[in-house]
């Protein structure tokens, strides 16, 4: 197997122009490959839809246990964290109180 070329973009789709009219970012990002690295946050993007999907429906290999974002869970991550009560869902904002 031949390995994939990683592709490396400077876009950055938290500047005001990308909120703004996000449409010409994502068709750069679905152009530029199937997985691309935004250089400037150190992080992979996806924008085509099959890789997308593949994506969220692969929790055991990609997972965000690790925090925002997602990693693949081969690296030394955890799998799916798994649903607790006393977990909360966001670090700010405390979990319900279940009985």
């Amino acid at each position: 197997m031949t390995p994939m070329k990683t592709v490396r973009s400077k876009i950055d789709p938290f500047a005001t122009e990308c909120l703004a009219n996000p449409y010409p970012f994502h068709e750069e990002l679905r152009e530029a490959g199937p997985v691309v690295w935004l250089k400037r946050y150190d992080i992979w993007a996806m924008a085509r839809y099959e890789e997308v999907q593949a994506f969220l429906m692969d929790w055991e290999t990609f997972c965000s246990s690790a925090g925002s974002g997602s990693v693949i869970s081969g690296r030394g991550r955890r799998g799916a964290p798994q649903a607790s009560s006393s977990r909360p869902i966001h670090p700010c904002i405390p979990a319900p109180e279940w009985s």
